[in-house]
């Protein structure tokens, strides 16, 4: 039964993967939609996605407004200032990379692109030219299930314009030794933000995200986020599998949505 805004104005979508057998959606299946209940009775595991979001969205709005969250880590990639900072949209704090990795370059994005950022995340980021592995480590609890983004906004910092000059583009996540996602950035706008999103299991008291130089470009992030999750949501989510965003819907009269 579809759910009317009131009821649930932001729904999530998530292609389930594991290291033994991904589960494959084709946009396609996406274009309408009146198509989503059909597809929801062929996957009964992203119906159990839609029935938990709902039920669990007006529980927690209230803590989805505050910038005050306890778990809540946000990471201002190549952000120079060890002070930190309220995003002006979120309210939420935000704070410089320099404890949570080692190597890398900060940048500022292109002088042109600057005025058009959305945010402050936006604006900075950190590349790795050398090395064909460069990690991350952000503190948490194991066996905690959390939601990890990456965003990645080229800005032709390098003023290279290499998302546009026609050669691949492209670099690897992994969570640990895991590999998470390719981050495809090739025949991209500049100033376009990429998001990658999973929902995972905490190994240890820290998480390792890490980016891998497939020799296709230089590998950079802007920010990273890492949201606890309540133990009870996507009941199958575990140490051996996760879940990656696939494609995100929102219903209700928003005409400026935040993520966060």
């Amino acid at each position: 039964m579809p759910y009317p805004p009131s009821v649930c104005p932001v729904l999530h979508l998530h292609a389930q993967f594991s290291l033994l057998q991904p589960v494959q959606l084709e946009k396609s299946q996406f274009t309408e939609i009146s198509e989503i209940n059909k597809l929801v009775a062929m996957h009964a595991m992203h119906a159990t996605i839609i029935d938990l979001v709902c039920i669990l969205y007006s529980k927690h709005m209230k803590l989805i407004h505050t910038h005050r969250i306890s778990g809540f880590v946000n990471i201002d990639c190549g952000w120079t200032n060890s002070s930190a900072y309220i995003d002006n949209a979120t309210r939420i704090v935000y704070r410089f990379d320099g404890e949570s990795v080692e190597g890398g370059l900060s940048h500022e994005i292109s002088e042109e692109l600057m005025a058009g950022a959305a945010n402050e995340q936006q604006k900075t980021l950190r590349s790795f030219p050398d090395g064909s592995r460069n990690c991350y480590t952000l503190t948490s609890i194991v066996g905690k299930k959390y939601l990890l983004r990456a965003l990645f906004t080229y800005g032709n910092y390098d003023g290279l314009n290499k998302t546009m000059d026609g050669s691949p583009f492209l670099f690897g996540l992994h969570i640990g030794v895991n590999f998470w996602e390719s981050v495809n950035l090739t025949n991209t706008d500049p100033s376009d933000t990429v998001w990658k999103e999973v929902i995972t299991v905490a190994p240890s008291n820290a998480v390792s995200v890490c980016l891998i130089n497939f020799g296709s470009g230089t590998p950079f992030i802007s920010a990273l986020e890492l949201r606890p999750l309540e133990d009870t949501m996507y009941p199958f989510v575990n140490t051996s599998v996760s879940i990656s965003n696939f494609q995100r819907f929102r219903f209700g009269n928003v005409t400026d949505p935040i993520t966060r």
